[in-house]
C-alpha cells in the first residue's frame, strides 16, 4: 500500500522542527551561531545589524553604537576591512568584487587600473608582470591583458610600454626589454628581435636627418615669428620646435 501511494505522489507527513532548530539528514538540529531558525525546518544568515549566539530562532539586534555584517555572532564598535557601514544604520555591508575597504569606512573604493580584486577585499592585487590592465573597478585577473612582443609591464601596470631605444622583447609578456648587444642600437622604439639591433655606424645617415629636420623646424618657427599668426597656432610651432631641439641635444 505504501508503494503504491509513493507512486501516486503522496508522501507520508512528519512533524516539523521546533522554533530555533532546522532539519538536516532526518534530525532536527541546533541553530547555528550567526544563523537563525524560525521554525519552517530551514536556517538562514542573520541579516546585517544583528547577530545570533547558538540555537536561537530569531536574530538579535545590534546595541546603539554597534555594528555587524551577515552571519556575524556578536556586534562590534567598528565594521571589519572589506566592508562598509551603511548610513544611519548599524549594518555593514560587504564590498562588492573591484573595489576595497579598510576597517570602519563608511563607502568602498574602487580598485584603480593595473588591479582587480573579489568581494569583501581588503587590498587590490595588481596585475603580475608582463600584464596590464587600462580599467579601474576590475573584479579578477582576467581583466589583465597578456603584453605583445615589443612591449613590456611591471607589476600592477595600467598599460604595457614600447621597449625603448636600444632594447627589444621577443615573446608576449615580458616583464622588462633586452638590451642591445655592445656597440648596437634599435633605430625606434618596440623592436621585437635582436635583429633589429644594428651597428651604431650605420645610424649616422639617421642622426643627420634627425637634426636637419630640427634645424628646419626652428628655422621655420622663426619665419612665423617675424610675421602675424594667431595666438593659438604660434604656441603649437615652439612647442614643437623645443621638443625637437631636445632631441637633438640627446
Amino acid at each position: 500500500g505504501d508503494n503504491r501511494e509513493l507512486h501516486k505522489g503522496y508522501r507520508r507527513q512528519r512533524q516539523r522542527c521546533i522554533r530555533d532548530r532546522y532539519y538536516t539528514h532526518g534530525n532536527c538540529l541546533p541553530c547555528n551561531q550567526g544563523m537563525y531558525c524560525p521554525g519552517n525546518d530551514g536556517s538562514y544568515l542573520c541579516p546585517p545589524g544583528t547577530y545570533s549566539e547558538l540555537g536561537q530562532g530569531s536574530c538579535t539586534k545590534c546595541s546603539p553604537g554597534k555594528f555587524s555584517e551577515e552571519g556575524m555572532t556578536s556586534c562590534s564598535s567598528t565594521c571589519p576591512p572589506g566592508t562598509f557601514l551603511e548610513k544611519d544604520t548599524p549594518s555593514c555591508y560587504h564590498c562588492p568584487a573591484g573595489s576595497l575597504s579598510l576597517s570602519n569606512a563608511t563607502s568602498c573604493i574602487t580598485c584603480p587600473a593595473g588591479t582587480y580584486s573579489g568581494p569583501r577585499a581588503m587590498h587590490c592585487q595588481p596585475c603580475q608582470p608582463g600584464k596590464a590592465n587600462p580599467d579601474s573597478g576590475s573584479t579578477s585577473d582576467s581583466s589583465c591583458y597578456t603584453c605583445e612582443p615589443g612591449t613590456y609591464a611591471k607589476g600592477g601596470s595600467s598599460e604595457c610600454k614600447k621597449c625603448p631605444i636600444g632594447t627589444f622583447s621577443s615573446h608576449r609578456g615580458s616583464r622588462s626589454c633586452s638590451k642591445c648587444p655592445k656597440e648596437t642600437l634599435t633605430i625606434s622604439t618596440g623592436s621585437t628581435s635582436e635583429d633589429d639591433c644594428t651597428a651604431l655606424a650605420k645610424k649616422t645617415d639617421y642622426i643627420i636627418s634627425v637634426v636637419v629636420n630640427c634645424i628646419l623646424v626652428a628655422l621655420v618657427v622663426f619665419m612665423l615669428s617675424l610675421i602675424h599668426i594667431s595666438e593659438p597656432t604660434r604656441p603649437l610651432y615652439i612647442s614643437y620646435a623645443v621638443f625637437c631641439l631636445k632631441k637633438k641635444k640627446q
